[in-house]
C-alpha cells in the first residue's frame, strides 16, 4: 500500500444533523436515542470505543447503527431519520450536509494483497498504477475516491476491471489477489489487507 500521489487527502469525519438538538433527546421516554449511519465495516469498527464512551457519559443512551450507501445516508440525515453519520467532506460540495466535524485527513491509498507487486511500497504515483483493478459501486464511495478510481481505471483493458457492489467486496477480491484498488486509508482495513506502508 502507499499514498496515491497526485490526489489530495480525503477529509474524513462525522456529519451531525443541523437540528440535532431537536432530534437527539429523550423523546418522551427514559431513553436517549442516537442513530448512527455507517457506510461499511471499517466505519463500524470505529464505533465501539465511541459508543462505550458515550454510554459511560449518558447511561440512558440507546444507540442504533445503520449500514447505508453514501448517497442515501445524506438524505436520511437531512430528513432527520439518523442523527450522525460518518462521511467525507468535499471541497466542491454545494450544499453542506449537516454540521461536519473533521476526525482525520485520510490519505487515498493503493490497497493490494501481500503478494502484489505494489505491496510494501510506501509511495505510488497514480501514473505508475497499471494492471487489474477492483472498482466499487459509485454510490458506495466518496466522490473523490470514485474520481481517482475512474482516472486510473481508464487506462485499463476491460478484462482487467472487476466491478463489485460493496466496500467489503472490494477487499475480498483484493485479498484474493485479483487486483488492487484505491480507497481511503482505514488503519484496521490496511493492517488486515496489505503490508504496512
Amino acid at each position: 500500500m502507499g499514498n496515491d500521489k497526485g490526489s489530495s487527502p480525503v477529509h474524513q469525519g462525522v456529519h451531525a444533523g443541523l437540528h440535532q438538538g431537536n432530534r437527539l433527546g429523550m423523546g418522551g421516554s427514559d431513553f436517549l436515542f442516537l442513530t448512527v449511519g455507517c457506510h461499511n465495516q471499517s466505519e463500524l469498527d470505529l464505533l465501539p470505543p465511541v459508543i462505550h464512551r458515550l454510554a459511560g457519559r449518558f447511561p440512558a443512551l440507546h444507540p442504533s447503527v445503520k449500514l447505508i450507501p453514501f448517497k442515501s445516508m445524506a438524505n436520511l440525515l437531512e430528513e432527520e431519520r439518523i442523527h450522525v453519520m460518518f462521511g467525507f467532506q468535499q471541497d466542491d460540495q454545494k450544499k453542506p450536509i449537516g454540521i461536519f466535524h473533521e476526525l482525520a485527513r485520510t490519505p487515498l491509498v493503493c490497497v493490494c494483497s501481500t503478494g502484489h507487486p505494489y505491496a510494501g511500497r510506501t509511495c505510488l504515483n497514480v501514473d505508475e498504477l497499471k494492471g487489474p483493478m477492483v472498482l466499487g459501486e459509485p454510490h458506495r464511495l466518496p466522490p473523490s475516491v470514485l474520481q481517482s478510481q475512474i482516472r486510473v481505471s481508464s487506462s485499463c483493458h476491460p478484462s482487467e476491471l472487476f466491478f463489485v457492489d460493496t466496500y467489503e467486496s472490494i477487499l475480498a477480491l483484493v485479498r484474493a489477489g485479483l487486483g488492487y484498488s484505491l480507497l481511503p486509508f482505514y488503519r484496521l482495513l490496511h493492517s488486515a489487507c496489505t503490508t504496512k506502508g
